[in-house]
């Protein structure tokens, strides 16, 4: 029998789905901690296995959702039917499956917990590179599920004994109201009375068009553009059949450290700025700052983003305001060793220039205030002091009555025309939702500018017919690797850095050192850093030895800082 999902397609078996359960339980088993320790609460978290918590089906859902893209997605469904038998399960554990009585074969879900423990663990270093990927993205998914769920309270079953809370919205009542003097905050009720507070500051140049066309494109006219409906005449790429056409000086695909200065300079000096931004917008008052909501709703790839053998996870943002609305808030001078490589290896006179010099200095001047005490601007940030690009350079745009933003619309091709003998962008072609039904419309535009990170242009460009064969090719990415210490609390008040300490509070990424960045020589050396991680993340980059290991390492995880390691490379592609 097979399971169904809404709509009828057909997902896993029964036996595949009991499989699932049966690897995530191995995750996550059920222990009882009763005789050694009264913590009500802790012992809850123990005794609450993955199934107990529906984290099976949640990973289900991930798996056959589409959130996920991935070469080797398949893996999955392969692994699971194999599991799902007496054959499959002997081929890819081993002696390890067997019962000790006759007919010694069987499915994995009957194999023992401590059997089943020793035999994720040979799979996490098998000799089989795709062994080692199912286990790892098996890993990553489960805890990441399980530490991030939340029922109808939007309250997880692990958080208290883990010591882990949301952050109280209702105490969190500062606003920065003077710009130019930072950290000038004064309490305010949080009633969202105005239109900024409750749909954002750049509300009035949001333009959604998952909604009754007509307004959309009202609101389109309304803020200065050309928009008409295309006929023959007037349709740049007629294959396309696009539902409508805006014109403008310059379009710009993708809204955040890039293109969103971009846009921000040039509506300010009165050109008409379309930005285009795969992602969704969402105004303060409609931050959670809930992990999984923040990471579905925020992050390229729903935040689950690995390279193709899952040794590196990349996080990426896909909102308004991109990665800056989302990382963690630490810009740096380009090193001079960097500037040197580029200028003098690579023959890339501009960012050894004076021109380069003075765009570093415009954009690189702390402008958030030194006590802003926000953990959780991973997950967005609620009264906007991290001053992400959403909160400078595209208010900018939107303030200057010249821009306008369109949300949840991906471009597709940039379209070109031939001018004197070469090629020059014209346009964009993108694609969005209508009311559930996708569409496609053209940007016709004078200058064209694709900022869509490291990750997503190169393909953007592919589409679009550009043939150099450097595009997609030479991206470095340096190996980040995360470490921790314990500090159990202290009862002493003299404790350092003091009694009580939470590693998801306080200002985040503070602190970084670069002793072992090896400034003097080549450049290529470490950085530590440290970061803001809440208990999804932190609980998928732990190493897993077993289901009471990493309930041990999870117990602990108010208790131990975190920091990243981040390693300088050359000759290394991903």
């Amino acid at each position: 029998m097979r399971m169904e999902k809404e709509g009828g397609k057909s997902v896993y078996s029964s036996g595949e789905m009991e499989a699932l359960t049966a690897l995530c339980d191995t995750l996550l088993p059920s222990l009882d901690v009763s005789s050694i320790d009264d913590d009500d609460e802790l012992i809850q978290f123990y005794q609450t296995s993955a199934s107990m918590a529906a984290t099976p089906h949640a990973v289900m859902c991930v798996l056959v959702g589409g959130k996920i893209q991935h070469p080797k997605m398949y893996l999955s469904s392969v692994v699971l039917w194999l599991l799902s038998t007496w054959i499959g399960t002997f081929l890819l554990c081993g002696r390890k499956s067997l019962s000790s009585s006759f007919p010694y074969f069987q499915r994995f879900s009957r194999v023992s917990q401590e059997e089943r423990e020793q035999i994720l663990l040979s799979w996490s270093h098998s000799r089989f590179s795709l062994l080692r990927i199912f286990f790892k993205a098996l890993k990553i998914l489960t805890l990441l599920q399980f530490f991030t769920q939340v029922n109808e309270k939007d309250e997880n079953i692990s958080w208290k004994a883990i010591g882990y809370h949301r952050p109280d919205l209702k105490s969190r009542q500062l606003r920065i109201k003077d710009t130019q003097q930072l950290g000038n905050e004064v309490p305010e009720e949080e009633d969202y009375s105005t239109e900024e507070e409750q749909f954002g500051l750049l509300h009035k140049g949001i333009v959604d068009l998952n909604q009754w066309r007509e307004t959309a494109l009202d609101k389109l006219q309304n803020l200065g553009f050309t928009v008409t409906l295309p006929h023959k005449k007037n349709t740049m790429v007629e294959s396309l059949n696009p539902s409508f056409i805006v014109k403008c000086d310059a379009v710009v695909v993708g809204s955040g450290s890039g293109g969103g200065v971009v846009a921000g300079v040039l509506g300010k000096a009165g050109y008409k700025v379309l930005v285009l931004e795969k992602g969704s917008y969402l105004a303060r008052s409609r931050l959670s700052l809930l992990e999984a909501q923040a990471m579905d709703q925020m992050y390229l790839g729903h935040g689950i983003l690995g390279t193709e053998n899952m040794d590196v996870l990349l996080l990426a943002g896909s909102t308004v305001g991109g990665g800056s609305t989302i990382n963690w808030s630490a810009s740096i001078h380009t090193p001079p060793h960097v500037i040197e490589e580029w200028g003098g290896k690579y023959k890339l006179g501009l960012f050894g220039s004076k021109a380069y010099e003075k765009a570093l200095d415009v954009t690189i001047p702390r402008n958030a205030p030194s006590d802003h005490n926000c953990g959780w601007c991973c997950l967005g940030c609620k009264d906007g002091g991290k001053k992400g690009v959403s909160e400078t350079w595209l208010v900018d745009m939107v303030e200057s009555g010249n821009g306008a933003i369109l949300p949840q619309c991906e471009a597709v091709k940039v379209i070109t025309r031939n001018v004197h003998g070469r090629k020059r962008a014209v346009g964009v072609a993108f694609e969005f939702l209508n009311r559930g039904v996708k569409e496609t419309a053209i940007v016709e535009s004078e200058v064209t500018v694709v900022a869509c990170g490291a990750i997503c242009t190169p393909p953007l460009l592919k589409r679009s017919g550009l043939k150099n064969s450097n595009i997609g090719k030479n991206l470095h990415l340096h190996p980040v690797v995360m470490g921790w210490g314990y500090f159990p609390d202290a009862p002493s008040s003299d404790a350092w850095p003091e009694a009580e300490k939470k590693s998801y509070e306080g200002p985040i990424m503070t602190a970084m050192s670069t002793v072992v960045a090896n400034p003097g020589a080549s450049g290529y050396g470490a950085i530590i850093q440290t970061p803001a991680l809440h208990p999804g993340m932190f609980s998928a980059l732990m190493p897993w030895l077993s289901g009471a290991d990493i309930k041990k390492r999870m117990r602990r995880f108010q208790e131990q800082p975190i920091y990243l390691h981040w390693q300088e490379i050359k000759g290394q592609e991903w």
